[in-house]
C-alpha cells in the first residue's frame, strides 16, 4: 500500500436520477489523455468590512467552487461515455475516482452540471475534453473520499484511547453510498460508532 493517491485514475461517472436520486449505474471512463485529469478547485469570493484607517472589521468568503475535468482520445469503435450536442449533456452526473493504487482513497462529488468539446490536431487527432461543474453540497462537504467497493470497514466493538491517532473511520451518508471519513475525535464519544478500515 502507498501513501500518495496519483498514478493512472480509475473514473467512473453516473447519471443521477429522477429527483435527484443518487446513479443506479456507473459508466467506466476510458483511460484519459495524460496528464488531463484534474480537480480545480476556485475561490469563493471575498467580502471585507474595513473601518475608518483600513482596518479590516469583518471578513465574509463563500463557499469555493470545484470543477472537475478530462480528456479522452477519439478512437474509432470506441463510445464517448455520454453523449452531448454541441457540449451540451443532459442532466446531472456524479463522479467517483480511485488513484493507481486502489487500496488507497480516491475522491467522489455528488453532483454536477457536464459540459464537452471537441479538438482536433495532427499530432494527437480528435479527442474530446469534459469538464464537470461541481455543484455544491447543501450540507456538508463537497468533494468527498472516496473507497474502492474491495475495502470493507467494521464496527469496532468498544472504542478506546484518541480516534484519531488510533486510525478510526466515522461514516456518514445512506446505505449503498455511505461515505467513511478519518475520525478527528481526540477522545471517544460514546454516541458515535466508530469503524476500522479492513
Amino acid at each position: 500500500m502507498g501513501i500518495l493517491k496519483w498514478g493512472k485514475p480509475k473514473i467512473q461517472i453516473g447519471k443521477l436520477g429522477a429527483n435527484g436520486a443518487a446513479p443506479s449505474s456507473w459508466i467506466n471512463v476510458d483511460n484519459p489523455v495524460q496528464d488531463s485529469t484534474q480537480l480545480t478547485t476556485n475561490d469563493g469570493n471575498t467580502q471585507e468590512a474595513l473601518g475608518e484607517g483600513g482596518e479590516l472589521v469583518d471578513f465574509k468568503k463563500q463557499k469555493n467552487r470545484y470543477e472537475f475535468a478530462f480528456e479522452l482520445f477519439g478512437k474509432q469503435g470506441v463510445n464517448a461515455p455520454v453523449e452531448d450536442v454541441d457540449g451540451v449533456i443532459d442532466g446531472f452526473y456524479a463522479m467517483r475516482l480511485l488513484p493507481e493504487d486502489e487500496s488507497l482513497d480516491g475522491i467522489q462529488f455528488a453532483k454536477s452540471v457536464m459540459t464537452a468539446g471537441d479538438t482536433y490536431n495532427c499530432a494527437d487527432g480528435q479527442r474530446k475534453p469534459y469538464v464537470m461543474h461541481v455543484i455544491n453540497a447543501t450540507a456538508g462537504k463537497t468533494i468527498l473520499p472516496y473507497s474502492a467497493p474491495s475495502i470493507t470497514y467494521s464496527a469496532v466493538a468498544e472504542p478506546t484511547g484518541n480516534p484519531s491517532t488510533s486510525g478510526y473511520y466515522e461514516r456518514s451518508g445512506a446505505t449503498g453510498n455511505y461515505v467513511y471519513q478519518l475520525s478527528r475525535d481526540t477522545e471517544v464519544d460514546s454516541q458515535k460508532t466508530y469503524y476500522t478500515r479492513g
